[in-house]
């Protein structure tokens, strides 16, 4: 009995040092010990260190040009030789993505799982855009044999704003390597740190962020400081609404290199996305580390946080300001709250209960139980 046969396309470049790494490596792992071949399309030739360890692992991969177009499906056919998968699996791809769906039409392979973690919201559409809008999902649904969003977040607006047929979407959440990411004790010291960590865009919720530490500076809350990590097109912007606040205090720390150190050194860490976001690793991360967790409403923030965090109004400066002094007068409830989301992560978002999740599905495909119309 041959092997079954596994490809993973994805439209990323593999590093070596990123969750995703891990990610792919542990299911390389996990699914050469279930007896599956397993190889990968990347965006780009990882490097050599990962490309050993992949070896290593029991895999190997192509490169292929993305975005993923029918030339890409050429350059697939042409690197892939004679081997041809029974399971598809994308990362990064829609599926709604013309070459993606050739993939099980054509006859490429037997069965195509779509791990889905994209963020926003589609448009709104009435009368024929919104038929338009169904028949789409609906003839999406009858090609894809598993649909499998990040979060449940992503899951209900693939259902309800997408109309995929909800028998086939399989949540498989995003999870964390924890040996990365420690939980220090954290000594009493006389000023709260907070942090943001991630792109500086407007998408991000930065800006509003910076509104309400002008809000509690104004109302004389001076018992925190606050550090803003990362770059990005928004930052000259942000720079100059902390200079013409007065606010020189607001640190910006640039790239770093040791996000879990940060976080380590964080009582508070903030998430002031504006977008609906498709899970916030960034959330578990801090999390993971012990720090509170003060999140927008967007997307899958709060679903990631639960009880183990605290949820603000997406924009609205004003209910973070309220939130954030809460925690900043509060030491106890940060403390509390961190080692809350710490035993969440341990729970619900670890990096082997990913891989687990998704090798799962991919067991699932393969005999069809995914695949009933």
């Amino acid at each position: 009995m041959t092997a079954p046969r596994l490809l993973h396309i994805m439209d990323y470049e593999p590093r070596g040092t990123r969750t995703m790494d891990h990610f792919i490596l542990g299911l390389t792992r996990t699914m050469r010990a279930r007896g599956w071949e397993v190889r990968y399309a990347f965006g780009a030739n990882p490097p050599a260190e990962f490309a050993r360890a992949l070896a290593d692992a029991g895999g190997n991969s192509v490169v292929i040009p993305f975005p993923f177009t029918k030339a890409s499906a050429a350059e697939l056919l042409r690197s892939l030789g004679d081997y041809r998968p029974d399971v598809t699996q994308t990362s990064f791809l829609s599926v709604f993505t013309p070459a993606v769906r050739w993939l099980k039409t054509s006859g490429f392979t037997r069965r195509l799982v779509v791990i889905d973690h994209s963020s926003g919201h589609p448009p709104r559409r009435t009368g024929v855009l919104r038929l338009a809008a169904r028949l789409r999902g609906w003839w999406a649904g009858r090609v894809v044999d598993a649909l499998v969003p990040v979060s449940e977040a992503i899951a209900r607006r693939d259902i309800e704003q997408v109309f995929l047929p909800a028998q086939k979407v399989k949540v498989v959440h995003n999870g964390i390597r924890l040996a990365s990411f420690a939980n220090p004790i954290r000594p009493p010291r006389p000023l709260i740190r907070v942090v943001y960590a991630g792109q500086l865009i407007a998408e991000k919720g930065v800006l509003t962020l910076l509104k309400a530490h002008d809000r509690l500076r104004k109302t004389g809350v001076t018992n925190y400081e606050l550090l803003v990590a990362g770059t990005g097109p928004q930052e000259a912007e942000l720079k100059a609404f902390c200079q013409s606040g007065g606010h020189t205090d607001v640190q910006f720390l640039g790239h770093i290199d040791s996000v879990p150190e940060l976080f380590g050194s964080a009582d508070v860490v903030v998430v002031p996305s504006e977008w609906y976001e498709a899970f916030g690793l960034v959330v578990a991360e801090a999390m993971a580390c012990g720090a509170a967790c003060l999140v927008s409403d967007a997307g899958a923030l709060p679903e990631v946080v639960a009880d183990a965090g605290r949820v603000f109004r997406a924009g609205d400066e004003a209910d973070l300001a309220v939130k954030l002094r809460e925690l900043i007068g509060s030491p106890e409830t940060c403390r509390t709250l961190g080692t809350a989301g710490r035993v969440r992560v341990e729970k619900l978002f670890t990096l082997d209960r990913m891989i687990e999740g998704h090798a799962a599905t991919v067991a699932r495909a393969l005999t069809g139980e995914n695949a009933h119309a």
